[in-house]
């Protein structure tokens, strides 16, 4: 979820500039009904000035700038192209163009006129917030914080450029600088409501949700124009979220849109809270909506990519994902031609970038065993931990690990882009029992290892880990995660229990309730002696189940066959879909879904009663 996408533009109110020094009364009357908003006023005098002289330069210009104001924008081009013929080394003139380009989403001809306009006047303010704004969208976070910092030099008091700044070193994660320039923000603006909310995002990004909606509640109290007051409805509907107060987030995002009606960020937040809702059939069309009116914004094309893939519309979801790219600048710096699926190659080497999780990687890669039978070489970059277990694919296939220097290729691809290229839809899944295999001979030191155990064995997961790094996914994790305690009530004597938890907090965790328990608990911990993923792999093969929440173990023990059941929260990962208990990517998977958000109560109920039910077929 993002805010930094705006869709109106920050410097539409500012007084507008005249062109002329010596300013004759009529026109000057007309600027000043202008700057107090009386537009169609100030638009008749404009007329009668254009009636006498058709190529006053201030009456076309100040008139394609009524035009922006009023997002008249096809109209606004009219006047403005006129009046940058006229006076090309006017600053404003050509900014105010590119203003309106940027309000059309026509941001590579928005950035050309800010660009010119700043060659024109260096100090210009107002081309330099409006360049980093474009950067920002473009996630050339260091480039838009350059941009911001030299409008913060021109003009110290520029509290918008600040509050751009501010939300870049959000995003960059710089919380603590961001917090100082907020604070500064405050000092030179305190009844400006959008300062309170941009330090309540930062709040908010740090998991100070309280705080966060006491700081919205101020800001909403001081008020503003409907375009601020949609931006700020629309923060509060991401403070909702964070504390998964879906139908309060709901009810905001609703009345940011019907404030602002063209803010694409509430339209995409909007169906990001349905979609969290199970409520696909009303996300998609939201989404859909957002995306009329802002046809690349990247986060909406992104949560829509998400919505259609969960309901099932593969082919749609994996073309509408490939925006991914476009977000997070992701390509930059490689060498050779991206893979579009047409080039032939025979003979050619082409390199598939991993990306994301260790889960990704492992679901995914049986794409490049596919993609070996078309390509003369495929290297596939994976993470390291994952090095050993991925020589075991199938087909001429050259392994690197992800941080080191990449060989020479011809082609590159993203892997999650595979499924796209090859056309995947729920009819044709690449599904195999399996597709990875452990070393056998760690394989068989695991059995000799086990041969004590003589009841089934079960491998068990309840915790995906935690990222300090990654403060955007500790919601997902806290949702997605089990408390041991919970999840220990499926733990009997019926059975050997073998811990597969690997990581904080979730090892401390299990060292305390062992300290802590009334009584002994069936969980045998070898955890220490897997040292990479291959290790888990071969002490999977010697289980009979393997019961986990959504994580890359979960994935490993479905890639190797294994019978897998998968505890899954209610705002399901895309993967899973919906409304079923299986899984098209792999035969031997289970699911078991939550029927109420962050409720383990039944899914723990179900498990134990199929545990039963079914100890005698896996």
């Amino acid at each position: 979820m993002s805010t930094k996408k705006k869709n109106k533009s920050k410097t539409l109110h500012m007084p507008v500039r005249q062109g002329s020094m010596n300013v004759d009364p009529l026109l000057q009357k007309a600027i000043a009904l202008q700057n107090a908003r009386q537009f169609d006023q100030a638009k008749l005098i404009y007329e009668d000035i254009l009636k006498n002289n058709s190529n006053h330069f201030d009456a076309i210009h100040l008139l394609g700038v009524i035009y922006l104001q009023r997002e008249q924008f096809d109209l606004a081009l009219d006047y403005l192209n006129r009046a940058v013929a006229l006076n090309p080394t006017f600053a404003d003139a050509v900014f105010h163009r590119g203003l309106t380009y940027k309000m059309q989403y026509k941001l590579d001809q928005a950035l050309i006129d800010y660009t010119k306009a700043l060659t024109l006047n260096p100090t210009h303010q107002n081309a330099l917030l409006e360049s980093g704004c474009i950067y920002e969208a473009g996630d050339l976070l260091d480039k838009s914080l350059t941009f911001f910092e030299k409008a913060i030099e021109v003009n110290n008091a520029f509290v918008l450029a600040r509050l751009n700044k501010v939300n870049v070193l959000r995003r960059l994660k710089r919380f603590d600088e961001a917090l100082t320039e907020i604070e500064i923000a405050l000092e030179m603006a305190p009844q400006y409501s959008l300062a309170y909310s941009t330090k309540a995002m930062i709040l908010t990004d740090q998991h100070h949700f309280d705080l966060a909606l006491q700081l919205s509640d101020k800001a909403i109290a001081l008020g503003g124009n409907n375009s601020e007051l949609g931006q700020l409805y629309s923060q509060r509907g991401i403070i909702y979220r964070g504390l998964w107060k879906l139908d309060e987030a709901t009810l905001a995002f609703q009345k940011a849109i019907e404030l602002s009606p063209s803010l694409a960020d509430a339209y995409a937040n909007l169906g990001l809270v349905l979609t969290d809702q199970g409520k696909l059939d009303q996300a998609l069309p939201i989404y859909e909506k957002g995306l009329e009116i802002h046809p690349s914004h990247h986060t909406c094309r992104f949560n829509y990519a998400m919505a259609k893939l969960t309901a099932g519309d593969l082919s749609g979801g994996f073309l509408q994902y490939e925006w991914r790219k476009n977000m997070f600048q992701w390509g930059t710096g490689i060498e050779g031609i991206e893979w579009t699926g047409k080039e032939w190659l025979g003979g050619k080497t082409i390199l598939v970038r991993c990306e994301q999780g260790m889960g990704d990687t492992i679901q995914f890669a049986r794409y490049a065993t596919i993609l070996s039978s078309v390509a003369g070489r495929v290297i596939l970059q994976v993470q390291a931990p994952l090095m050993s277990i991925m020589s075991s694919l199938e087909g001429n296939i050259t392994l690197v690990p992800e941080e080191a220097n990449l060989p020479p290729h011809d082609f590159y691809c993203f892997l999650m882009s595979l499924p796209h290229l090859f056309g995947t839809d729920l009819t044709n899944i690449p599904a195999r029992e399996t597709y990875l295999a452990a070393p056998l001979e760690k394989v068989q030191a695991w059995k000799e290892r086990l041969a004590p155990y003589g009841k089934k064995r079960i491998g068990l997961v309840w915790s995906g880990g935690f990222r300090a790094d990654r403060p955007e996914l500790w919601s997902v994790n806290n949702r997605r995660n089990i408390p041991l305690e919970t999840i220990a009530q499926i733990i009997d004597d019926q059975f050997d229990w073998f811990s597969l938890q690997k990581g904080e907090p979730a090892e401390s965790e299990l060292a305390d309730y062992l300290k802590s328990s009334d009584r002994p608990i069936n969980l045998i911990n070898l955890t220490a002696e897997l040292k990479d993923f291959s290790d888990t792999a071969a002490l999977i093969e010697n289980l009979d189940l393997v019961v986990s929440v959504d994580t890359s173990t979960a994935h490993l023990a479905a890639a190797l066959g294994k019978p897998t059941w998968i505890l899954n929260r209610f705002d399901t990962c895309w993967r899973w879909l919906l409304n079923r208990s299986d899984s098209p990517w792999y035969p031997s998977l289970r699911l078991f879904r939550q029927t109420v958000s962050a409720s383990w109560t039944e899914v723990v109920a179900d498990v134990k009663r199929d545990l039963m039910l079914h100890k005698d077929s896996f």
